[in-house]
C-alpha cells in the first residue's frame, strides 16, 4: 500500500518543480544602457583614469591611505588623457564604453553625455590569487 503513496507523492513533486521552472510570459525590464546617465567605477589599474586631484598614474582622486574629500573637490576633478595611462597608450576600457575623456587634455565628467566617475586606484590588487 505504501507504494502508490510514494509513486504518487513522488509525482506530484516532480510537477511542482516542472511547472516552477517553466518559462514565465511575464515581460521584466530590461537593462538598458542608452538610458544611463553614467558609470561609476572601482577597481585597479586596468580601470583607473588619471583625474587632476589624483595621483600621477595612480588615481583620479585621492588615494587609499587618504581617501577623504569633500564634494566640491570631486565635482571639479577634470579626467587627464595623456596617452600613458594604459599600455596601448591611450584611453582605458570604461573612458571607451563611457565616451568619457578619450581625447587629449582634460574632461570634466560633468560634461560628458554618460558622466564616468572612476574610483580605482593603479597597482592595487583585487585579488591574491
Amino acid at each position: 500500500m505504501q507504494l502508490p503513496f510514494v509513486l504518487s507523492s513522488l509525482l506530484l513533486l516532480t510537477s511542482v518543480r516542472a511547472v516552477d521552472a517553466s518559462p514565465t510570459t511575464k515581460s521584466t525590464d530590461k537593462f538598458q544602457w542608452s538610458s544611463k546617465k553614467g558609470l561609476i567605477a572601482f577597481g585597479d589599474s586596468y580601470t583607473y583614469v588619471q583625474g587632476t586631484h589624483g595621483h600621477q598614474n595612480y588615481s583620479f582622486i585621492g588615494d587609499a591611505f587618504d581617501f577623504a574629500f569633500d564634494e566640491q573637490t570631486l565635482l571639479s576633478n577634470k579626467i587627464v588623457q595623456n596617452q600613458t595611462a594604459t599600455a596601448e597608450g591611450g584611453p582605458n576600457w570604461v573612458e571607451y564604453l563611457t565616451d568619457c575623456g578619450v581625447k587629449p587634455g582634460l574632461t570634466s565628467p560633468r560634461t560628458c553625455k554618460k558622466q564616468l566617475w572612476d574610483f580605482a586606484f593603479a597597482g592595487s590588487d583585487i585579488s591574491t590569487h
